[in-house]
């Protein structure tokens, strides 16, 4: 039987639980989509500017929000607005 002590198991739940926030997918954006866009801005926009910046965009962790921000970007402001995200 193997034997672990606790900072091994610390570790791995550690592991696990940054895989776990990594793992957003295009269902969290839709769902995030679906709550108004708005909602999606007010709860990643770190700064209260009204838009989610790339880096705000890339600290969400929803992978198709982050893969897709320069398409979303229509303007090339390096910004998503309301109406960006509106196009999904």
């Amino acid at each position: 039987m193997l034997k672990l002590n606790k900072v091994t198991l610390v570790e791995i739940f550690a592991v696990f639980t940054a895989f776990a926030a990594a793992t957003a997918t295009a269902s969290d954006l839709e769902s995030a989509v679906e709550k108004g866009q708005g909602d999606l801005i007010s709860q990643y926009d770190t700064d209260g500017d009204g838009q989610l910046s790339k880096s705000e965009a890339s600290a969400s962790n929803i992978s198709e929000l982050i893969s897709n921000f320069d398409s979303l970007d229509a303007n090339k402001d390096g910004q998503l607005s309301a109406e960006e995200l509106a196009a999904l």
